[in-house]
C-alpha cells in the first residue's frame, strides 16, 4: 500500500496546483515516486500522484500557503485550508 510517513492509509487520487509563483520550487519537490508534473500554459504547475496519509500531506502542501489549490480530494482540500487558518492565528 503506497502511504507517506508513518500514516497508512488507502491512497486517494491527489492534485494540488501550484501558482506560477511557486511552480519551480513545487516541481523540484518530491511529493510521490510516482507522481506526474503537468506543466501549464499560464506557468502554473499540476501535480498528479496516489497516496495515502492525507494529514502527512497536507502538511506538506501547506508549506506553500494560497500558492496552492487542491483540486482533487476534497478532504484534503479542507485540511491544507484548515492548516492554513491554524498557520496564520496569533
Amino acid at each position: 500500500m503506497p502511504t507517506t510517513g508513518i500514516w497508512q492509509e488507502e491512497p486517494e487520487g491527489i492534485v494540488p496546483r501550484f501558482s506560477p509563483r511557486v511552480a519551480r520550487d513545487a516541481a523540484s519537490y518530491r511529493f510521490h515516486p510516482a507522481e506526474r508534473h503537468e506543466p501549464q500554459d499560464d506557468g502554473s504547475l499540476i501535480v498528479r500522484f496516489h497516496a495515502g496519509g492525507l494529514q502527512e500531506i497536507a502538511w506538506h502542501l501547506a508549506r506553500w500557503g494560497g500558492e496552492v489549490e487542491v483540486l482533487a480530494l476534497h478532504r484534503l482540500q479542507q485540511m491544507v485550508r484548515d492548516l492554513g487558518a491554524w498557520r496564520a492565528s496569533p
